[in-house]
């Protein structure tokens, strides 16, 4: 079975279940308290997501998608077609169709991702069941969000310039997104407003950009306007939004990611928390005279999860419905993509709040337990050994790819192609609580071996040790910087490139047993030519009985030898006299099969593994040779290795 079968399997049973087994994201206004099967099975027709037949999603490049989560199929774009070609597009028909026999192929990584992690009680496209939906193919959509714009006074923690013009400005310094809805746009959209139940406006700060307030005017000139939302980021409230709001009625969805001053403040860069709490109750006042509402967004994160029992508490005591963004980038701040240690402890902590402030909550019950259940549920993946990172936007290929050969793969691309070495360590202390015994650090040094062999790291019992280790190599006061990647722990040590300088990449992933490491080093020494004593080295690596050396001139004609004849497979030293060093592999090619030269273990130029291959793809035989060349003379070292030998 396939995973897009495992996870469409996985999805219908979630539609299958009874109340007991799932909680309702939130009341249906066709069927109150319905439960996710009971909605889909009132539909028109049954999908595993109702997005793309039901939405459209404006961002602020100007594409237009099903919803904020999917990134990886567009349904079109205001810049090539008009918003009618867009909704009626091949694109938009082919993830219909997708998602009706429950394949996430088209975009939705996010969702299929929660579905195969067993999070189905919180998948996002759940959102989308309260819809009318009356065929598969509606003339016209009956909600739009508008996220036109990436307008915003904040620096959160976890966003970027895409979204945020003042980290765009200050932190990244990059140019201002251009403006891509023309007037051409508006015209068109004044057509399809009065065919929507809902509107909801995103960011960026909806209240600052100039976009969202033409739809918002527009939309308050409709003699039955739909249901609006706007997402705000709570630290904007005047003149001109108060009048705004009068002429189009407006729930708020607060976004509030801590409920103590220094959390919040330490995320929402440039927002005072005391101010957005006075806004808050501003919008609380304004929602009770309009008979609107006010709610609450929170992306759980690293550096807020230790107040989520007392956010809850906060909302429920307030009567506030709560959305909750699970967090996957930036890597350092999701929770989802902690190393298992890590996370076992956060879950531990949730777990003993059990019986503490969590135990009061009521109607937010569900949402305390839907987000400790997908952390439990991470964690029972990684304890498993499986990915130990998040991509649910990756392509295919890398979507599927462990977090080894990720590792591998980003490393290789970072030292222009060639492999890392890798390390398997242990910790003492660790082996023996459980009882196992000191295992024996790995180490496969691989190209640079002559290198990084010689830095001690076979000694290191932890990451922590190896890291000290690289860095005693470039200095005490030595940069170290976390990576952009997707792997859990990434970290380069050294400066920047622009020199000559030389840098080490480290990645690496703990079990309970060990720790797998992966090491890249930029602008190494050059290799040195030779050993200081080739037959020592041959001797120590296959025994003093298994070498045998060839006196030869400067183009390889052998004159004598010394060593074990048999090495080679000659009787008598008279045979090998006149002949050439490659007449000799040639021979051995004859018995023993082809031939593959490699790197040998020293790392040294002069240093080859010779093998020679079967037709069966045994491997017969395997000689290494260090070729030294004097002014005059050729001497050229073989050891022979018996197949199975280490």
């Amino acid at each position: 079975m396939n995973l897009q079968q495992r996870v469409t399997r996985k999805l219908r049973r979630s539609i299958g279940r009874t109340p007991a087994q799932q909680h309702d994201p939130g009341p249906s206004k066709q069927n109150p308290g319905a439960t996710r099967s009971e909605k889909i099975a009132a539909k028109a027709f049954k999908s595993t997501c109702y997005a793309p037949t039901v939405s459209m999603y404006f961002d602020q490049f100007g594409k237009v998608r099903a919803c904020c989560q999917n990134t990886g199929a567009l349904m079109g774009s205001v810049t090539e077609q008009s918003i009618r070609e867009i909704w009626e597009s091949p694109n938009t028909l082919r993830m219909r169709g997708a998602l009706e026999v429950g394949d996430f192929s088209e975009g939705c990584g996010f969702c299929e991702w929660q579905v195969q992690q067993g999070d189905e009680a919180i998948v996002f496209a759940r959102i989308f069941d309260d819809h009318t939906v009356t065929e598969q193919h509606p003339r016209w959509p009956v909600q739009m969000e508008f996220s036109m714009t990436n307008s915003c006074n904040l620096q959160c923690q976890m966003c970027n310039g895409d979204w945020s013009s003042s980290i765009r400005a200050h932190r990244e310094q990059r140019p201002p997104l251009p403006a891509v809805y023309g007037d051409s746009f508006f015209e068109e959209l004044a057509e399809f407003l009065p065919h929507l139940e809902k509107v909801n406006f995103l960011g960026g700060e909806p209240f600052l950009g100039k976009e969202p307030l033409r739809v918002m005017a527009m939309l308050a000139q409709l003699p039955n306007p739909p249901q609006v939302a706007v997402t705000t980021n709570g630290t904007q409230w005047s003149d001109r939004i108060e009048k705004i709001c009068e002429q189009l009625p407006m729930s708020f969805v607060l976004s509030l990611d801590g409920i103590t001053a220094p959390t919040y403040e330490g995320i929402r860069i440039g927002a005072e928390f005391e101010q957005v709490m006075v806004n808050l109750d501003r919008f609380e006042s304004y929602a009770a005279r309009h008979g609107t509402k006010v709610s609450l967004a929170h992306c759980l994160m690293r550096s807020n999860w230790h107040e989520f029992a007392q956010f809850l508490r906060f909302a429920e005591d307030r009567e506030f419905q709560v959305g909750i963004n699970e967090v996957v980038f930036p890597v350092e701040l999701s929770l989802f993509q902690m190393p298992p240690d890590e996370l076992r402890q956060v879950v531990n902590t949730m777990e003993r709040d059990e019986g503490g402030l969590a135990a009061s909550l009521a109607t937010l019950r569900p949402i305390w337990e839907g987000q400790l259940d997908a952390l439990r549920n991470r964690l029972s993946t990684l304890e498993a050994g499986q990915l130990q990172y998040i991509r649910p936007w990756g392509e295919s290929q890398e979507k599927s790819e462990t977090w080894a050969e990720q590792a591998v793969r980003l490393l290789s691309e970072w030292v222009g192609g060639e492999s890392p070495a890798r390390l398997v360590i242990h910790d003492p202390d660790e082996d023996s609580q459980v009882g196992t015994g000191a295992g024996e650090s790995r180490c496969e040094f691989g190209e640079r071996s002559y290198y990084l062999s010689r830095l001690g790291l076979e000694e290191a019992n932890t990451p922590e040790q190896l890291i000290t280790k690289l860095c005693d190599q470039l200095g005490s006061e030595v940069p170290r910087h976390e990576t952009a990647s997707d792997l859990i722990h990434d970290l380069v040590i050294g400066d920047a490139p622009a020199t000559d300088s030389r840098q080490f990449r480290i990645a690496w992933s703990t079990s309970e047993s060990a720790t797998t490491a992966f090491l890249a080093v930029r602008n190494p020494p050059e290799p040195p030519v030779l050993p200081e004593n080739p037959k020592a080295v041959l001797e120590d690596w296959c025994g003093a009985d298994q070498v045998i050396v060839l006196n030869c001139d400067r183009d390889e004609q052998i004159l004598s030898s010394s060593g074990r004849l048999a090495v080679i497979e000659v009787e008598r030293a008279t045979d090998l006299i006149g002949l050439n060093t490659q007449e000799v592999l040639s021979r051995l090619v004859k018995g023993h099969g082809a031939m593959t030269v490699s790197p040998g273990p020293s790392g040294f130029i002069a240093d080859s593994l010779v093998s020679f291959t079967q037709e069966d793809s045994s491997q017969s035989l395997q000689l290494r040779v260090i070729v030294e060349r004097l002014d005059e003379a050729v001497l050229v070292y073989i050891g022979s290795q018996e197949m199975g030998q280490s």
